[in-house]
């Protein structure tokens, strides 16, 4: 029959072994992993992360944060309270997602996530899945929460250059507020970046407020909305990244990106993203999603980029494909591959040069071609909403 599995209500990891069971967490922080068969696992209150097994099992969520992953079989799962995040040890374009995006519901003063109801399939696994906010993947994040520092970032980027973030960008800052930047500081990188500067000038307190309003809510500013803003500057009682931050997150401005929060914030997982970057480059080619995920685990794990690129340019791939060329071949091979086009004089003698002189090894080149920003830019059709694979 089945048996019952209790937590007792502080830190603990519960293993529930096979077959059927019904395994309750306790209130503190809980890990509990499923194991083979059909089970029944319900969170405690504290913040757990549920590891369903393999077979059809029914997940239920508690009162705080939960981290769930169904696992093989067919699953139901609700997140219940609590911004939850259902994960799979997958790509994001290995997993079909049919989604129904519900009404917001309140998580701190001003922001709202969505709850996000549907199915999800993958090899071996379907889940039926209610009240998540986030999506796990190898390849990184799949936002609906609004307070979520990653629906932060976006709303500063439309906010302050009215455009969607790009992928490295938008993980670049997410990352610094997880860290504990605060959002001030993240707002004030925007307002003294060079993008902003070309885009506004140096505009006095009424123009700066009154590009903000055009920017960012689309229209006019109002006569007093304008003068109790540039007030507030003119008095030192705010700065300009202040009154940015504010305008972001105002529920103005929520309401304008909702359609953005509706589709979900894709907050890409930098190791991923390189590795992809290195089939691309060394290869010419998407990366297979068995080849994907080992790289990635693999670094992280700790193998370092630099061993992971010259396996890549030691590989039978690479030699197939491109023989050993001279140091000036290999450059121009990585202009190619890394950048569609053929390289400048005086990038290609720079580079070569490097290699001569030992400035550079060539798995240092590999990685500084597949990294740079124009590489990342070319690519991004490729690697933006998750990476593409063969």
């Amino acid at each position: 029959g089945t048996q019952p599995v209790h937590g007792v209500g502080y830190r603990e990891e519960i293993h529930a072994g096979d077959g059927p069971r019904t395994i309750t967490g306790g209130d503190g922080d809980t890990i509990i992993h499923g194991g083979a068969g059909g089970q029944a696992i319900q969170a405690g209150n504290g913040p757990n992360h549920i590891h369903g097994g393999s077979g059809d099992d029914t997940i239920l969520g508690g009162a705080g944060s939960d981290w769930l992953a169904g696992g093989p079989g067919d699953n139901t799962i609700d997140g219940s309270q609590g911004v939850n995040i259902l994960v799979f040890e997958t790509a994001r374009r290995a997993v079909t997602l049919d989604l129904a995006v519900g009404p917001p519901v309140t998580i701190v003063a001003r922001l709202t996530a969505a709850t996000v109801t549907g199915t999800a399939t993958t090899s071996g696994e379907t889940d039926h899945f209610r009240n998540i906010s986030d999506f796990g993947f190898a390849d990184g994040r799949l936002v609906f929460n609004a307070s979520d520092p990653a629906a932060e970032v976006m709303r500063l980027y439309d906010a302050a250059f009215g455009r969607a973030p790009d992928g490295a960008g938008l993980h670049a800052w997410t990352a610094a507020l997880q860290a504990g930047t605060s959002p001030h500081d993240v707002a004030q990188g925007f307002a003294s970046s060079a993008e902003f500067a070309a885009r506004y000038g140096a505009p006095d307190d009424a123009g700066y407020v009154t590009a903000l309003y055009r920017n960012s809510l689309h229209r006019e500013p109002d006569t007093t909305g304008l003068n109790d803003w540039v007030n507030l500057l003119a008095s030192g009682q705010q700065d300009r990244a202040a009154v940015l931050l504010d305008f972001s997150d105002s529920a103005e401005h929520q309401a304008l990106t909702a359609p953005q929060m509706a589709a979900g914030i894709w907050d890409p997982d930098p190791v991923a993203a390189g590795a992809a970057r290195l089939y691309l480059t060394a290869f010419r080619r998407v990366p297979d999603l068995g080849g994907l995920l080992n790289w990635t685990a693999a670094e992280q794990a700790g193998l370092s980029p630099h061993a992971v690129a010259d396996s890549f340019l030691h590989s039978a791939e690479f030699g197939a494909r491109n023989g050993v060329p001279d140091d000036a071949g290999l450059v121009t091979l990585l202009y190619q591959d890394a950048l569609g086009r053929p390289p400048d004089a005086a990038g290609q003698a720079n580079w070569t040069n490097a290699l001569a002189t030992g400035a550079l090894d060539r798995p240092g080149l590999l990685l500084a071609f597949a990294d740079s920003g124009e590489a990342q830019a070319h690519f991004a059709p490729l690697t933006e909403g998750g990476i593409t694979f063969a």
